[in-house]
């Protein structure tokens, strides 16, 4: 059943510990792209083997096939990306107008060939922007902040989550220990819950929250569940 859903939050970070969430989402995305490569050159093989000798293939469509197995949440890439990886645009310059700047065109390659890593969208250690496709994750480092955002799309939050890089970083948000005057919250919204106005509904609705109570209260929690309390 489709929901369309979104969802957003600012969190402050305590001093220092900038760094450490910033490098577990960059290693996380990186780490992405590096399986990318590997299934690209995999695909690769499987698809140049099943249409040796075999005149007008069709490329794309080849490749998207054989990219079946990719699973768009646990991988954290499109088959649409091993298409790119494999296919590669690049940028010609147009015979001469005599303007004093050459206009260029987009040509894409008619044929796959061996994935270059130089092609993937590798991240520095201090990368501001994180783009997951679904969401994207922002760092301020003048503020120690960092935004999660996740844009209105059909279940947007529940494949953002998902996400590699989504699941490395907010596991690296449940070890921070958080002080006070840092924390925050995701709120986020559903089209069920806008279209429920009764008893409250419609409004939009916390989804996390971080801070110095909320990791004491889940702290308490699991406490009490190993000594068997309830």
């Amino acid at each position: 059943m489709s929901c369309s859903e979104w969802e957003r939050g600012e969190i402050k970070l305590p001093a220092g510990v900038m760094k450490t969430v910033r490098e577990a989402v960059v290693t996380a995305h990186n780490a992405v792209q590096e399986r990318l490569l590997s299934v690209a050159g995999d695909v690769l093989t499987r698809v140049l083997a099943a249409n040796k000798g075999k005149r007008n293939v069709e490329w794309t469509h080849a490749i998207d096939l054989a990219c079946a197995t990719v699973d768009e949440d646990q991988d954290g890439f499109y088959s649409w990306d091993v298409v790119r990886l494999l296919m590669p645009t690049t940028r010609r310059p147009l015979p001469t107008t005599g303007e004093y700047k050459p206009k260029w065109q987009e040509v894409k390659a008619t044929k796959p060939a061996k994935p270059k890593r130089k092609n993937l969208n590798l991240l520095a250690k201090r990368a501001d922007l994180v783009n997951l496709g679904e969401a994207t994750i922002d760092f301020n480092k003048d503020g120690r902040t960092v935004v999660w955002s996740v844009s209105e799309n059909n279940h947007a939050c529940e494949h953002a989550r998902a996400h590699p890089v989504a699941r490395a970083f907010f596991s690296a948000l449940d070890r921070v220990e958080w002080k006070r005057g840092s924390g925050g919250e995701i709120v986020g919204n559903d089209e069920y819950n806008q279209d429920n106005r009764s008893d409250g509904g419609g409004a939009n609705y916390v989804k996390d929250r971080f801070g110095p109570k909320e990791a004491k209260a889940a702290a308490d929690k699991r406490f009490n569940y190993a000594m068997g309390w309830r």
